[in-house]
């Protein structure tokens, strides 16, 4: 399943605090970002691979409000949720490090 575009900040608080315990990530991006463009097929991917966790993007310009919220200051970004409350975040494209980051995050979800 392709992960859900967040438009909104209302979208976007409603979707971590309906998380719960699960691990949430959030792929912070843009249309004009090359390394953006190359990691959201890879990102894509570890979605269908990590099930135990949820993951969403939000698209930076289209949803402005959030972007800032979160101060996202380089693309791309990915940051980590459990319980509404940041965890975790990688700025940059690192696949390695993405699919480490999300299998230590899940590992720890499942454990609670």
């Amino acid at each position: 399943m392709q992960p859900k575009i967040l438009k909104t900040s209302g979208e976007f608080d409603e979707s971590l605090a309906g998380a719960g315990d699960r691990l949430v990530v959030v792929l912070f991006y843009a249309e004009w970002c090359l390394s953006c463009r190359s990691m959201t097929p890879i990102y894509e991917t570890l979605s269908e691979e990590f099930t135990d966790s949820i993951f969403y993007k939000v698209h930076i310009e289209d949803n402005e409000e959030t972007a800032e919220s979160q101060k996202i200051k380089a693309l791309p970004t990915f940051i980590f949720y459990r319980k509404a409350e940041k965890v975790f975040s990688i700025i940059g494209a690192n696949e390695q490090k993405l699919r480490e980051a999300i299998a230590k995050y899940t590992a720890v979800a499942k454990q609670r």
